[in-house]
Order: C-alpha cells, then sequence, then structure tokens
C-alpha cells in the first residue's frame, strides 16, 4: 500500500519481498538447533558447545549466505 501512495509501479517482486525477507537465515537456524542438539548428549560447557556448533555447521551457513547474496544481486540487476 505504501507503495502505491509513493506513486512506485507494481512488479510482482514486490510482493514477495518481504516472504524472502523474512526467510533469510532460517535454513541456518534450522541447521545449527539440529548440531546443537546433537551435542546436547554430551556434557559440554556452553562455550564448548557454541565452538563446535559454529565450527562444524559454519561452512553451510557461509555458502548458503553467499548464495543469497548472489541472488539478490542478479535479481536486482
Amino acid at each position: 500500500g505504501l507503495s502505491f501512495l509513493l506513486g512506485l509501479r507494481f512488479s510482482p517482486i514486490i510482493a514477495v519481498t518481504p516472504f524472502l525477507v523474512l526467510a533469510i537465515g532460517v535454513d541456518d537456524s534450522f541447521i545449527m538447533t539440529f548440531k546443537l542438539h546433537q551435542l546436547s548428549k554430551q556434557t559440554l560447557t556452553v562455550e564448548e558447545k557454541i565452538t563446535k556448533v559454529c565450527t562444524e555447521t559454519g561452512p553451510s551457513v557461509c555458502l548458503s549466505s553467499v548464495t543469497n547474496i548472489l541472488a539478490f544481486l542478479i535479481g536486482s540487476l
């Protein structure tokens, strides 16, 4: 509605963008939560658990972030 009041042209991507923005990072949080759940059976301190979760899920989170950035850059062009 605000877009129409500002005189912007409607395009279908405008309707989808809020859902895309909300969905970014959700898949990463599922991966990290799953790994944390696996580590909950071990007797580790909180710092050790966080270190292991970030170490083991870091590459997939990084790759997911890079693909999101590239997708938005390509979409903006």
